[in-house]
């Protein structure tokens, strides 16, 4: 997951706009398309495996 952060900070320099989306099972929209680049990086170095709780069946994590 850090290696994948890494990349999607890259990306954020690149862009003008990007959104975040994560998926465990189900799809989530962490953020919309946007251009606000503090908040995008904030939401990126907050993630971890336990963003989503996996608890839940539907929710549980991949193979990925």
């Amino acid at each position: 997951i850090e290696y994948a952060k890494s990349i999607l900070a890259e990306r954020m320099l690149r862009e003008k706009q990007l959104g975040f989306i994560i998926f465990a099972g189900k799809t989530f929209v962490l953020a919309p398309i946007t251009s606000d680049r503090a908040g995008l990086s904030y939401l990126i170095e907050t993630l971890t495996t336990d963003t989503i709780n996996q608890s839940e069946a539907e929710t549980s994590g991949t193979n990925i």
